[in-house]
């Protein structure tokens, strides 16, 4: 067996980014930059107002007192929009200005509505207004050229809307991994069917589907095979040459009816490695042919899941060459007792949380079984205990990743 983290790092050795392809930025959400962006335009583009107000001269105003009153006339607005011309603001005037509009030429402040006082006509001032206020100066966010974005990001619904917000219209990344999914068992029947004693339903085919989905992949179809070498050798057959990720479910053990790494083998398959020492989810399998990755995952949903979002979410980020492929790791405190595993580390279920002052709690979630999923309802992370031959106790600190729930 090897470590979790040996396995992680062969995920990350054992495949390449994918080419690259150009893609309009407003569909590139879940992408991933395969060349840094930087912004086309200044922004802001021009110096505009920040709020609702009047546009002045700050000089205009800056003898103003309570014995000294000074009045500008109001003249013209300016608003959002496109111009023909920009405005110009005359010495001794002011001019209404709304929120995003161009500063006038001239003008070097902007006054609130909520902080000017209007007589007939005229702001009346009994004290100065100072220059540079509530104004978005053209650049003071970016210059055009400007880094924004580097290679390996992956573009969540904030840096696209920077992104286009920067004028960048379309975006190199990395092409989108191609996925199957092969499920195996003679006693999993689809969701609705009516079962015969000793069926269950598949619930490992949803299960993948459903976190693929979440991580913003196109859903491959879940094709099921019995226990059966020729079956799961000619699905097999056929994925590897059409995919550049074949997952599969079950049949990754030592049994009589655990057919899938040997079948893939028969193929032309590389094994990277079999068999982790974590729990759940011992018996994975990781595969090459050519630039085709094989990760057979065990049977029990419990480790079907804990192996997707640990190894599985390695190769897809390394496939899309994201710069820090894999699960991400925090620490936090342990609220519970838990022993150790001699030779295996424990990847649990737990639910993460803040106290009121905001240290990171883990408190374990009930029911860890491979074969269980209901604490997958409550739980927000995988916490991660060490092998020993000890008992981690509440305050011990863990490292902890999260999930999709």
């Amino acid at each position: 067996m090897i470590t979790t983290d040996a396995a992680l790092e062969a995920c990350h050795k054992a495949v390449l980014p994918l080419p690259h392809e150009i893609c309009d930025t407003e569909t590139a959400l879940g992408r991933v930059l395969a060349l840094p962006a930087s912004y086309v335009d200044d922004l802001p583009r021009f110096d505009q107002s920040a709020m609702d107000g009047y546009a002045i001269r700050s000089d205009d105003v800056s003898d103003a007192s309570l014995q000294k009153i000074v009045r500008l006339p109001f003249r013209g607005v300016a608003s959002a929009g496109a111009q023909q011309v920009r405005p110009v603001l005359e010495a001794g005037r002011a001019m209404r200005i709304f929120t995003g509009a161009p500063i006038p030429d001239g003008a070097d402040s902007v006054i609130p509505q909520e902080r000017t006082s209007v007589e007939s006509g005229s702001l009346v001032f009994s004290a100065p207004w100072p220059a540079r206020q509530n104004i978005r100066w053209r650049g003071e966010e970016a210059v055009a050229g400007a880094p924004l974005a580097d290679s390996g990001k992956r573009i969540g619904p904030g840096l696209l809307a920077a992104l286009v917000n920067a004028g960048v219209a379309q975006v190199q990344v990395f092409q989108q991994p191609r996925i199957r999914l092969l499920v195996t068992g003679n006693e999993l029947r689809k969701s609705g069917s009516v079962l015969k004693f000793g069926e269950i339903i598949d619930s490992n085919g949803p299960l993948v589907r459903a976190l693929l989905q979440r991580w913003e992949y196109p859903l491959p179809s879940a094709v099921h095979a019995q226990d059966d070498v020729d079956e799961i050798r000619q699905a097999l057959s056929v994925m590897l040459n059409d995919a550049d990720l074949v997952l599969t479910c079950g049949g990754t053990s030592v049994g009589e009816f655990d057919f899938v790494p040997a079948a893939a083998e028969a193929l032309g398959v590389r094994r990277v490695f079999w068999n982790v020492a974590q729990k759940p989810g011992k018996p994975v399998y990781l595969g090459i042919r050519d630039q085709t990755a094989l990760l057979a995952l065990p049977g029990n949903p419990g480790a079907v899941f804990v192996n997707l979002v640990l190894h599985g979410r390695t190769l897809l980020d390394r496939l899309e060459g994201v710069s820090n492929p894999g699960p991400s790791w925090s620490t936090a405190v342990l609220d519970d007792t838990i022993p150790q595993d001699a030779r295996r580390e424990l990847l649990l279920r737990v639910m993460c949380y803040h106290d009121q002052n905001g240290l990171a709690h883990l408190h374990v979630q009930p029911k860890q079984g491979s074969h269980m999923l209901c604490n997958l309802s409550s739980a927000n992370a995988l916490a991660r205990i060490p092998a020993g031959d000890g008992v981690c106790r509440p305050g011990f600190s863990l490292q902890w990743t999260p999930i999709p729930c």
